[in-house]
């Protein structure tokens, strides 16, 4: 039946046709009408943009559906006097259905396709999201029948969830059927789909409900064939677990297994030991920088001569050595006999032709000669002797950890022997090590290289080029420490693994892992063998395997694939040209966008709240303690400073702001304490450029009064626990910046900058770029390592405190198991903080798994509600009243909180991601859609059904959010963007609709740069780039999608010179210090005058709305189009029809005020401030006139 209880038949017997009586049948709303979504048509969208729309509303309805469908159940189910919220959940998710529909409206082929996908994936996600809702209804013995039918099949396992979520689907399916007048079997069928599917892709072993027989328990859905990552093989992780493990972070299998041996204490402890192999890079960067950092500043001819001359005395001191043992083997010889004989001869012969010709091959008079020279040089036989102890000193670091490889006679000998250890390498492009060793296919991750070095004195020289020592230095440092770091995170495993028996089992009693002896390891299959090298030191030690001759190992047969790949190591990731070009681009975009300075400031403030709620959870009472304190205060305050007769309110607004304040100070002292520890340590590693030292001796001075105030209240006593922080491994490569290589790092520290500029912190630009750079380190250490001081004050031990403080922001050394997930975040710049961003929001709600998580949610609630809702209420109470506030942009108010200013705007303060959006954007909304309506007192203009902001505003969150995890390459972008015409950042189209009338060289609005067009012009006069005819436009959005930040302040530079001097720019509606204040970026911060309000711009919006769907109703009764859709149409958009009918004038005037403000923006003669002071009336103009036009649609829709 149709929408109107009307058969196929009825529908044709009034003269539909039978295409016509279809789309009835389906709900269609006839022929294409103009898109509710802002007045977009599906021309205007295109395909791909209608198919998105249909995704989304897809989506939405299958978690509609879910609210209903709950709804009708609980009606069912729970007794009478609770059957009142069952309802309102049903009638509150079908309203919500209803505003989606009228907002997102897919038209065409592509919008159906998307639509239908949308709500398989939706009840894909429903069904899993859910953990199975429907099961909760199900009989117990029912889904125990389940798991033991569904056992070892995928496509029974999805047959099983299928037939469990059935109590869930029938209601879903019949709610969907109602109030759509589509037939129940084609929704029951989707719904079934979707559980189905859900089943299949996300398998779980039985977890620990369901061993104990609990009706929420999971199908058992264990899988036959086992492959690398296609499924669990054991229970070791859970559907959570597991897709944290494939996404986020490939050592989750370590973890969990972790914390089956020892407990949440030893998962920390091995989280810690992780977390300080990710650091090792930035601890021999430390290393190399502390101990050879005068030697990593020489260049030229000083850097060659320091080469030569380890070259020199490494060559000599080994033909020294050769001697030595020549006259060893020369007595030998007299006493030997038979075979012993030749092989003495032939060393002896080794050994005379190394000590003729060396590793050098020279002559032994020119060696001598040579190394005569460097001698009588003390500053060459400092540096070379400085040189010589450091490689030494690497190898006793490894030592030190008891490490195999490198034993104590071995370190002996070599200095025994007198030689200058300086290895003779060839010369080769020296990479920094990223996870060790790789040999054909797999091995093991944690396994370390060897130490020492064999010093031959047999192989003669060659004439091989070798590498530079200072080279080789940098690059043994970062392999040196990198090798610690996975040889602890191994020994920490192994040492656990023993302590509780040495195997570990799930709950069917599979094996895990287990200790086997070394030959049942050799037969195991490759794929289940882990060994775990144990120090020279403890190969005496014998088990109950027996003793093992030489080097004592530990072997492992692992029977689970997630930890199996954890614990050892693929091939290398996707490499040549294409792959280096592809990471080169979006290495380039991720530092455009984040080298500048305003970024790393908004970082910290973002930082800031999410610091706070975690130390919340850390310091208990003293955090409510100190919150409620604030409350108080602020109540005083804000009661003192309002009139009496609004003194209630403001007490309300000043305790929120109070109680925010209050949980916030002392984290925030604790960063500020960070950054100075951060600037101090800087100061004293003395390690950076000149020009980068000047900048942190200059802030030195605003970092050492902060310390004398602050530090000793937070612990910080010098700089010198940064420098700690770092040597303990907490510091690791993020979003500012990158893990240098060998070569990098020595021209790093090279004086020799020779490319000058004006800059604010030096006379090079490459000392500008190291200043910045280490701007954006501090900005993101600093939560980090207040964190990590704070910790170790209470007593934490320093692997959990390193795990804790590079956790406290996002872990972005962290990678998912999937190669596919690793290859694509090496591509798209963020596309890994964004997976990080999401699985931080869920942990903190999650708690410890093994402990009930209901106090972990709550305690984590009521923090972020105190550091983030509460303060963000308190201050809509305060921006209620203000007009101006009412004017300013959806999307401003939804990124940012606005501050208000004395004379006038607003400072904006960047809001966290994804916790910012749902603790403070929504609750903002939700409040302003209580003022627009009149619950409110407010300055608000009096809103509209026709315009609601808090759907909006999901959206354009959604959109935001999901902009990060397009997995889309930073170098091929810009093309998909111009094939598309769609700018994916802002999910808007590049050129409009109306300007593609013009030629390409015209195509610009009054917004667009004069760099654009420009560049544009050149382009387009070229006889070769010219085939492409590039319109400004385009132009602008490629350089925007490959320069990020930097090149869109690179626009607003020219523009605002363009200003200057007088000519008519997107800045010469700016004054003076806008345009600076846009430059150097801290109109970021600023709240900036646009030319259209918020207010005329929505009201415009609804307004060309309502005229093309007027319009579209118009063409509807003049070209044939049956009555009766003519009469659906009309009854479903009749407000919007009334609407235009009653405001053309009103609409009229708003367009000839468009037209107006551009003339001004275009008119070249007049004055910036003659421009400002009209573009101000013509605004004025419009908010009047937007307000009227919202009080005349209220009293045609009311």
């Amino acid at each position: 039946m149709g929408e109107d209880g009307l058969s196929y038949t009825d529908l044709i017997t009034s003269g539909l046709t039978h295409e016509e009586a279809v789309r009835v049948m389906l709900g269609s709303r006839g022929p294409s009408a103009p898109s509710s979504s802002g007045g977009r048509s599906g021309d205007e969208r295109g395909a791909l943009g209608e198919f998105g729309a249909g995704a989304a509303l897809g989506g939405t309805q299958a978690l509609t559906s879910l609210g209903e469908g709950l709804g009708i159940a609980g009606q069912f189910i729970l007794p009478e006097q609770l059957e009142g919220p069952a309802t309102r959940l049903r009638e509150s998710s079908q309203e919500l259905e209803r505003k989606a529909e009228e907002y997102f409206d897919p038209q065409g082929g592509a919008g159906t396709a998307g639509r239908f996908t949308g709500r398989i994936l939706g009840e894909v996600a429903a069904t899993v999201g859910t953990l199975g809702a429907g099961r909760a209804v199900a009989p117990a013995s029912a889904l125990n029948a389940f798991r033991t039918w569904a056992n070892g099949s995928r496509i029974k396992s999805g047959l099983a969830a299928a037939s469990a979520e059935l109590p869930l689907s029938v209601p879903r399916a019949l709610s969907y059927a109602e109030e759509t007048g589509r037939p129940f079997s084609r929704e029951l069928a989707i719904e079934i789909a979707g559980s189905g599917i859900g089943g299949a892709l996300f398998p779980a072993g039985i977890d620990k409900a369901a061993r104990s027989g609990s009706r929420f328990g999971l199908i058992n859905v264990a899988t036959g064939k086992r492959s690398k990552l296609e499924a669990s093989t054991t229970d070791l992780l859970g559907r959570y677990e597991r897709s944290r493990f494939l996404w986020v972070d490939e050592f989750v299998p370590i973890m969990a297994a972790a914390r089956r041996m020892g407990g949440r204490q030893k998962e920390m402890l091995l989280n810690g030991k992780l977390a300080q192999m990710e650091g090792s890079s930035r601890k021999a960067m430390q290393y190399a920088q502390t101990n050879i950092g005068n030697l990593l500043k020489l260049s030229g001819k000083a850097e060659r001569e320091l080469a030569e001359a380890s070259a020199i005395r490494h060559d000599f001191e080994l033909r020294l050595q050769a001697r030595d043992e020549l006259s060893v083997l020369q007595q030998d010889i007299k006493t030997a006999s038979g075979a012993n004989v030749e092989k003495l001869s032939k060393q002896i012969q080794e050994k005379e032709e190394f000590i003729e010709l060396g590793k050098l091959g020279i002559s032994p008079e020119e060696i001598t000669r040579l190394n005569k020279d460097v001698m009588n040089d003390p500053e060459l036989v400092s540096q070379t002797d400085q040189l010589r102890n450091y490689f030494k000193g690497l190898q006793a670091e490894r030592l030190n950890q008891e490490m195999p490889g490198i034993t104590q006679k071995q370190l002996d000998d070599m200095v025994a022997k007198r030689a200058f250890y300086s290895p003779f390498v060839e010369d080769y492009s020296t990479a920094i090590p990223d996870g060790g060793p790789v040999i054909a296919g797999r091995t093991n991750r944690f396994k370390p290289t060897e130490g020492a070095q064999n010093i031959s004195t047999s192989k003669v020289g060659d004439g091989t080029i070798y590498q530079s020592p200072l080279e080789r230095a940098v690059a043994e440092t970062f392999t040196t420490f990198a090798d610690i770091g996975k040889y602890n995170v191994g020994k920490t495993f192994s040492n656990t693994l023993e302590e509780t028996g040495g195997e570990l089992l799930d709950g069917s009693g599979k094996t895990i892992i287990k200790r086997v002896s070394k030959e049942e390891w050799e037969k195991l299959s490759p794929t289940k063998r882990w060994r775990h090298e144990l120090h020279e030191a403890e190969g005496d030690v014998t088990s109950v395997f027996g003793p093992a001759p030489g080097r004592m190992s530990r072997y492992y047969e692992i029977g689970d694939d997630d930890l199996f790949h954890a614990m050892t190591q693929e091939g290398s990731e996707a490499s040549g040209i294409a792959m280096r070009l592809a990471k080169a681009a979006a290495d380039f975009k991720r530092k455009s966008i984040t080298i500048l300075p305003d970024f790393s400031l908004a970082a910290i403030i973002r930082d800031w709240p999410i610091y706070a709620v975690q130390r919340a959870s850390q310091r208990g009472a003293s955090a409510v303690a100190e919150s409620a304190l604030g409350a108080g205060a602020g109540a005083a305050v804000g009661a003192g400073l309002s009139e009496e007769d609004d003194r209630l309110s403001g007490a309300l607004a000043g305790a929120g702001l109070g109680a925010g304040f209050g949980m916030m100070a002392r984290p925030g002292v604790e960063i500020a304490g960070g950054l100075t520890s951060i600037v101090r340590g800087s100061r004293l590693a003395k390690k950076n450029s000149i020009e980068t030292q000047n900048f942190i001796n200059n802030a030195s001075t605003t970092a050492e009064g902060l310390y004398q105030a602050l530090g000793p209240e937070i612990g910080i006593t010098d700089g010198r626990r940064w420098l700690e922080f770092v040597a303990q491994g907490g510091q690791t490569s993020g979003q500012t910046y990158g893990t240098a290589t060998a070569h990098e790092l020595i021209s790093r520290m090279s004086k020799e900058e020779k490319l000058s500029i004006i800059g604010l912190f030096g006379k090079s630009a490459k000392g500008v770029y190291r200043t910045l750079e280490f701007i954006g380190q501090a900005a993101e250490n600093a939560p980090r390592v207040a964190m990590y001081q704070q910790l170790r004050k209470a007593g934490v031990e320093v692997p959990e405190a390193v795990f804790a403080a590079q956790d406290v922001t996002l872990p972005f050394a962290r990678r998912g198991a999937l190669k596919s997930v690793k290859n694509i975040s090496e591509v798209t710049p963020f596309f890994n903080a964004s997976l990080k961003g999401f699985d931080k929001t869920l942990r903190l709600f999650r708690g410890d798994p093994d402990k009930n998580r209901a106090p972990a949610v709550a305690q984590s609630l009521a923090a972020l509600a105190t550091a983030i809702m509460a303060p963000t209420v308190a201050l809509w109470k305060i921006n209620k009243d203000n007009p101006e506030y009412w004017d300013r942009p959806l999307w401003e108010k939804n990124l940012f909180w606005l501050v208000p200013k004395p004379d006038g705007g607003f400072q904006r303060l960047p809001k966290p991601f994804e916790l910012g959006y749902a603790f403070a954007s929504l609750p903002e909304r939700a409040m302003d859609e209580a003022a627009k309506s009149g619950e409110i007192s407010s300055a608000a203009q009096v809103g509209t059904k026709m315009n609601n902001e808090f759907l909006k505003s999901i959206v354009d969150i959604s959109k935001g959010s999901a902009t990060g995890t397009i997995p889309i390459p930073a170098a091929i972008q810009p093309f998909i963007e111009i094939a598309t015409n769609k700018d994916l950042f802002r999910w808007k189209a590049i050129e409009p609709e109306y300007l593609k009338t013009r030629p390409a060289s015209q195509r610009y609005t009054t917004r667009t740069s004069i760099l654009s067009r420009g560049i544009a012009d050149v382009a387009n006069s070229n006889p070769i780039s010219g085939a492409l005819q590039l319109s400004p436009l385009r132009v602008e959005a490629i350089l925007n999608s490959l320069g990020g930040t930097t090149a869109r302040r690179a626009m607003q530079l020219v523009d605002a010179v363009g200003a200057e001097t007088g000519r008519s720019t997107p800045s010469s509606a700016k004054t003076t210090e806008e345009r600076i204040s846009q430059v150097i970026g801290s109109a970021r911060f600023g709240t900036q005058n646009y030319d259209v309000g918020e207010i005329e711009y929505q009201a415009y919006n609804i307004l060309k709305r309502s005229s093309d769907i007027t319009a579209h109703y118009n063409r509807m009764r003049t070209t044939g189009t049956s009555r009766f859709l003519v009469n659906e149409f009309k009854d479903q958009h009749k407000d919007e029809i009334r609407v235009s009918a009653s405001l053309k004038s009103a609409y009229s005037e708003m367009r000839s005020l468009r037209q107006q403000r551009n003339e001004v923006l275009n008119n070249e003669s007049l004055s910036d401030e003659v421009r400002r002071r009209r573009l101000d009336r013509i605004q004025d103009r419009g908010r009047r006139l937007g307000s009227r036009v919202f009080n005349r649609i209220n009293q045609i829709v009311d």
